[in-house]
């Protein structure tokens, strides 16, 4: 009988040795990255990214150094999947120039560039304008006066299939065959141009083509 108490003693002992280490186990374990602490974080990495290339005149590889930057920031907080991609939804969707989406595990995350500095200008002009998305729908709105004044005095952008998207702006380029990008008005003594054209020309004024689609011409 004594024996038996002592292994009961001796078991209980034990299992209480691996329950204590399997709690300490756990209360060390990384934690669960969410789609917020994703996007967060990519929106953090993001804004580095635009003063990163402000600062130089342009990125060499603007996906790369994104992906770059979103991995070392989870890993500095503390998440293992230092993998990240992403993914350029706006070859097909002209809209999904205004967000970047991001890749890492199973877990995914729509990041929004409103708010963003347009490093193109800030790099060609030195304009430190926001990006903001353009209310007015459709871009034929814009023959009339009042919606054609409140884009050009906010700054307004909008989604254009020749237009540079977010990632060559960054990498200070005007222009992207392959994703639908993003375009705004900048006013002049001369009358009004898209931005990357004016760039591209360094001239003012709206070809045939962009009055009829913005209900201009």
């Amino acid at each position: 009988m004594r024996d038996l108490h002592k292994a009961l003693v001796v078991t209980a002992l034990s299992a209480a040795l691996v329950i204590g280490s399997l709690a300490v186990a756990w209360a060390r374990q990384v934690p669960f990255l969410t789609s917020g602490d994703l996007q967060r974080i990519g929106r953090a990495a993001l804004e580095a990214a635009v003063d990163a290339a402000i600062d130089v005149g342009g990125l060499g590889d603007a996906v790369e150094d994104l992906e770059g930057r979103v991995a070392l920031g989870l890993q500095r907080a503390g998440f293992p999947e230092a993998s990240v991609q992403v993914v350029r939804r706006n070859d097909f969707d002209p809209m999904a120039a205004f967000f970047v989406e991001l890749v890492s595990g199973e877990v995914t995350a729509r990041v929004s560039v409103e708010g963003l500095t347009d490093p193109l200008l800030a790099i060609r002009l030195g304009v430190h304008r926001p990006i903001a998305r353009e209310p007015a729908d459709p871009l034929e709105a814009h023959g009339r006066t009042s919606v054609l004044e409140a884009c050009v005095a906010r700054g307004y952008y909008h989604a254009a299939q020749g237009a540079p998207d977010l990632f060559a702006r960054l990498e200070n380029r005007t222009a992207d065959p392959y994703h639908f990008g993003l375009e705004t008005f900048l006013p002049g003594e001369a009358p009004l141009t898209l931005d990357h054209q004016h760039f591209r020309t360094g001239t003012f004024g709206l070809s045939p083509e962009d009055k009829r689609r913005y209900g201009l011409g």
